[in-house]
């Protein structure tokens, strides 16, 4: 499988969905992850040039170039930000 941000950031950024759900009442967050990734804790891989051309952007900016596990530590720093953890 792909090694990439959880779908949707493509959308909207990172803030954007944190505050949709602490807005909508949410106060908990669950995002799925694959272990072996974590274990891996590789880089996440870029957009796929084949399907959306070169120069593609990263589907969450925020997220570019991070490794598997930042990812997961920033998305719980932008939920913290809005209480939801």
């Amino acid at each position: 499988g792909r090694t990439g941000p959880p779908l949707g950031l493509d959308k909207h950024p990172m803030r954007w969905y944190m505050r949709f759900l602490k807005s909508h009442g949410f106060n908990a967050i669950r995002f799925l992850f694959n272990h072996a990734d974590a274990l891996q804790d590789g880089v996440l891989e870029p957009p796929d040039t084949a399907k959306y051309g070169a120069g593609a952007a990263w589907e969450a900016p925020e997220l570019a170039h991070s490794r598997y596990l930042d990812m997961f530590r920033k998305l719980a720093a932008a939920a913290a930000e809005f209480g939801i953890l």
